[in-house]
């Protein structure tokens, strides 16, 4: 049979490297803290800490946050950091050598000086030995040591040897750029001259093959082998190999990615790329930003790159930092297609009929991948990496190009459009087959062989046929056979149960049983189903679309996001060779135990590059999983995934001050593949029996502790379960508060024993004051009565009754003398008394408002008024309190105006206390203390009447006096306020 293959190029709208998937950085800026994006050098240090040089300043990295060195650095653009024997960083800058001690924020700087100093203030690189000198890199001078042990500097002719052997480059920029470590007797030199090695024993400079070019970015070895990069030269220079353009080297595009031992790996800056060196192989790949993925490679200049022996790559950009994290990579990705643009599916397209990768096959050494969107079969040379691409067999094209199929007798089946091809692996030749599904089918979306060799075929929007390999017809079922679906998604044979289960887009699974030869409704209910697998014992497993995964066997069971998938669509099942299942969805990977226990979700977080996982998995003969991905496949072998990770150190980062019995700790796990999945413990002595866990928080605050000395204590668990290799401790003392030290006890002692002396003494003083007081209190009363009724009110009082009986208007003065009589009854009355009813206060009020009125000719208006909660009976009041102060506003206030005087007596009752108001609306205090000082003789009189109020008042306990003056409109409002009146005896 003449078989026709035809190969070629893929008609697409290419958009370049989008696809380099095998390679994820976390990208840190200084969004995250940074104090620069651009970056110029990194260090980790002895205790783990990485130390990140910047264009702008010095970091300390502990993977969770930055804090920035900003202690007396002569210069923040910072070259290079290295660590020496005592544990002290050397960072050189543009300007000096800096000599920090961390922890103790102090700071060396040496600059050029006259006699033994560094011969240049811009220092490039530094190396610190095994015997603790320290080399340095200087610009245009020679090369430099400083021997820390006797605090000098030695300065080696470099300068003289260029010179010498290169004079060509006399009036050139020559200066030693990078130093690197050959062997214990050994340097390398990356200078603008080239690159040199320096023989320490012998002091002889060695030429290796290389370029003049100012700028040596880096170089890295592997035993005998080195591999270095200059600028502006863009290749790569290998010691035993020709240069390679880095225009020729491959990108991840064409590889597949597989991390390779961290010791056989060599990363090297490229321009805005990184070159990647196996070094055990020889073989090269470049590794490019991505513009439309986040988890690229900056978009920046490669400055530096630092490798640590776990593999972990630190690459410093001029936009911030990616970190390579081979724990983030698990899943090796082999890209088929190249990187092409296309429309999105409808909405409506549940089984996405344009997929880039369809089914992936392995065989024998090859991939066999349909793709759909392509029409078209790829097989792939596992070996050699070689493609070819088929989209025509025997004239046919291969339109849709879907499932992939391996029968009993190891012919491999390829569906695509109407047509199911054979393709013999042996002679490596493909067949067209009598069956043909009818046009309107959309896609394959599985097949399946039964147990007497007939092949099934589920086709979308068509319908489910059975071709009988021996007579070569094919049956196709319809409502007639109790089976209505035209959307059949996934087969399985059950080969125990000699069942064909058939999964349906319509919420429908099917049994047909060959025994009986009919078709059967599940009755189970379930979502749209994806895929149908068995696990080892016995159990029906089904992925849906929205409705999780379905397993049964005797009993149904579900697991959705509550028992802990991603999420509730899954596209495909599979059983691995353990009997664990997997299941991928949009979200990645999902590990399940046979129980039905969620075990692992795998993501970008847990190592897979990948979302949207839409093609079926498939299951090598090796246990290796398979399933398209992008614009090519991932595969991996569950044993793999298991990420052993390097000991690591936890440190706490910060302490605040023990006071107020409050103590805070930030701690960090110094292990950089995963920080954000590191878990913490700790433990205060004295106050926590057991760890107590913080999750992945890594800070606590401990409230209330008693005064006593404490050790905190934490530990932490990595991603992969490895617990720290130490704890971390801080000892404090929390001291007792004043109040409980012993020199406050003994001098609470004296202080009672002072206290009780003290209180005997003021006893005696107090009997002796109260008899003192009582003697006051009688002249007050005395003082008080005749201020109160001085002979002037009395003279006035007289002489007005004298001139109501000249005029013979005896009802007036009738009237006029029993109103005076009877004040003056009630003065006398109760003058002897401290406390009167606020009753008999306001009647003495009313009577001699009463008089002043009649003595003035009614010239103003006056009110008293009682709030009606007071019982003014028995609410009590300082006696003959309030008279002055009326007198005073009639007086000074009122008769000195013109219009209309108003004068108001107010008893009101608030929050327990009793206040009196007097108000008028007078000339107020101001222009009366005018007018008075103008009288003749003003300043001879000494009025006693509001003085002695004043002092009645403060001598009693919670009362106080208010006057307040109002300027608009004019008038003064005294204001009495005494406490709980009612309680006092009078």
């Amino acid at each position: 049979m003449n078989v026709l293959l035809l190969t070629g190029i893929l008609q697409l709208s290419f958009i370049g490297a989008a696809a380099q998937a095998g390679y994820q950085f976390e990208n840190l800026t200084e969004a995250h803290g940074l104090s620069d994006n651009r970056i110029t050098c990194f260090l980790k240090d002895s205790t783990g800490f990485m130390w990140i040089g910047t264009e702008n300043g010095l970091n300390r990295f502990d993977g969770h946050s930055f804090v920035v060195y900003k202690h007396g650095l002569s210069n923040p653009f910072i070259n290079d950091i290295e660590q020496d024997a005592g544990g002290r960083l050397w960072v050189a800058t543009q300007n000096g050598l800096n000599v920090i001690t961390p922890g103790k924020d102090s700071n060396i700087v040496f600059m050029p000086q006259t006699g033994n100093s560094i011969p240049s203030d811009l220092i490039w690189d530094t190396y610190i030995d095994k015997y603790n000198r320290v080399w340095i890199a200087a610009d245009v001078k020679d090369l430099c040591y400083y021997d820390i042990s006797r605090q000098e500097f030695v300065l080696l002719p470099w300068k003289k040897y260029i010179a010498d052997q290169f004079p060509h480059r006399n009036k050139k920029y020559n200066s030693i750029r990078k130093i690197y470590y050959k062997s214990d007797n050994e340097l390398w030199l990356g200078t603008s001259a080239g690159l040199f090695s320096y023989t320490i024993s012998t002091g002889v400079f060695t030429y290796h093959k290389s370029y003049e070019a100012d700028h040596f970015i880096q170089l890295e070895t592997y035993g005998n082998l080195f591999y270095f990069i200059q600028n502006p030269v863009n290749v790569l220079q290998i010691s035993t190999r020709k240069d390679i353009p880095w225009s020729a080297i491959p990108s991840t595009l064409q590889g597949v990615y597989q991390s390779a031992d961290a010791q056989h790996e060599r990363w090297l800056p490229a321009g805005k790329d990184v070159v990647q060196v196996n070094v055990s192989t020889g073989e090269t790949m470049l590794i490019k930003h991505r513009p439309d993925d986040p988890y690229s490679l900056p978009d920046g200049i490669v400055r530096t790159i630092y490798r640590e022996p776990s593999g972990l790559v630190w690459v410093g950009t001029s936009k911030g930092i990616g970190k390579f994290n081979p724990a983030m990579n698990l899943f090796p990705f082999t890209e088929i297609l190249p990187a092409f643009k296309r429309d999105p599916s409808p909405e409506n397209d549940l089984y996405r009929i344009d997929h880039a990768i369809h089914t992936v096959f392995h065989s024998k050494g090859e991939y066999y991948i349909s793709s759909p969107v392509t029409n078209s079969l790829l097989i792939r040379d596992s070996s050699s990496g070689k493609t070819r691409r088929i989209t025509h067999i025997q004239g046919i094209p291969l339109d849709h190009c879907s499932v992939i199929f391996e029968d009993s007798k190891k012919v491999l089946w390829i569906l695509a459009g109407t047509h199911a091809f054979c393709y013999d692996r042996n002679t490596r030749q493909f067949s067209v087959s009598p069956f043909r599904a009818q046009t309107k089918n959309l896609l394959f979306t599985d097949m399946a062989e039964d147990g007497d060799g007939n092949l099934w075929f589920a086709c979308f929007n068509d319908g489910l046929y059975c071709y009988d390999v021996k007579t070569q017809r094919s049956r196709k079922f319809s409502p007639a056979d109790r089976f209505s679906s035209t959307l059949p998604t996934s087969l399985y044979f059950d080969k125990a149960a000699n069942k064909l289960w058939i999964g349906t887009f319509e919420r429908s699974l099917y049994a047909y049983d060959f025994s009986s030869k009919q078709m059967k409704h599940s009755g189970i209910e379930a979502a749209l189903i994806n895929d149908i697998t068995k696990d080892k014992k016995g159990a029906i497993w089904l992925a849906t679309y929205a409705g999780g995964i379905v397993r049964f066997a005797d009993t149904v069971t579900r697991i959705t996001t509550r028992e802990g998938l991603p999420e509730n669509n899954i596209y495909s099942i599979q059983t691995d060779l353990d009997g664990n299942i997997w299941a991928s969805s949009f979200k990645g990977l999902t590990l399940i135990s046979p129980e039905g226990k969620v075990i692992e979700n795998f993501n970008r977080v847990k190592g897979l590059n990948f979302s949207d996982l839409y093609s079926p998995l498939t299951l090598t003969q090796t246990g290796e999983i398979l399933t398209g991905a992008d614009n090519g496949f991932i595969r991996f072998h569950p044993d793999s995934l298991q990420y052993v990770s390097s000991a690591f150190p936890v440190v706490i980062t910060s302490t605040t001050p023990y006071t107020d019995n409050e103590a805070t700790f930030d701690f960090a796990a110094l292990s950089y593949l995963n920080p954000s999945l590191t878990r913490y413990e700790y433990k205060m002595e004295g106050v926590d029996k057991d760890w107590v866990s913080a999750g992945y928080m890594h800070t606590t605050k401990y409230n209330n502790l008693a005064p006593g000395s404490y050790a905190f204590k934490v530990r932490a668990i990595d991603f992969t379960g490895k617990l720290s290799a130490n704890e971390a401790s801080s000892s404090f003392r929390i001291p007792a508060p004043w109040w409980q030290t012993g020199w406050f006890r003994i001098l609470a002692v004296l202080l009672v024993v002072g206290i009780v002396f003290f209180l005997f003494r003021r006893r005696i003083h107090t009997i002796k004051s109260k008899a003192l007081i009582r003697q006051q209190m009688a002249e007050l009363k005395g003082q008080a009565l005749r201020a109160q009724m001085n002979p002037h009110f009395i003279f006035n009082c007289l002489n007005a009754i004298q001139e109501l009986i000249i005029t013979e208007d005896y009802t007036a003065s009738y009237k006029y003398l029993s109103k005076f009589s009877k004040l003056l009854r009630m003065v006398l009355n109760m003058s002897e008394k401290n406390m009167i009813p606020l009753s008999s206060e306001i009647e003495m009020c009313q009577l001699y408002l009463e008089l002043e009125s009649l003595r003035f000719k009614n010239s103003f208006q006056y009110t008293i008024k009682a709030d009606e909660r007071i019982d003014t009976d028995s609410t009590l009041f300082p006696s003959l309190l309030v008279q002055p102060f009326i007198e005073n506003a009639i007086w000074h206030g009122l008769l000195q105006k013109e219009g209309e005087k108003r004068l108001s007596i107010i008893f009101e009752e608030e929050h327990g206390r009793l206040i009196c108001l007097v108000k008028d609306n007078g000339i107020g205090r101001e222009r009366a203390i005018a007018i008075k000082a103008q009288k003749i003789g003003a300043m001879y009189v000494d009025p006693k009447g509001i003085a002695l109020a004043r002092q009645r008042i403060e001598n009693l306990q919670a009362a106080f006096l208010e006057i307040i003056d109002c300027k608009e409109p004019t008038g003064t409002i005294v204001r009495i306020v005494i406490a709980s009146p009612e309680n006092t005896e009078i």
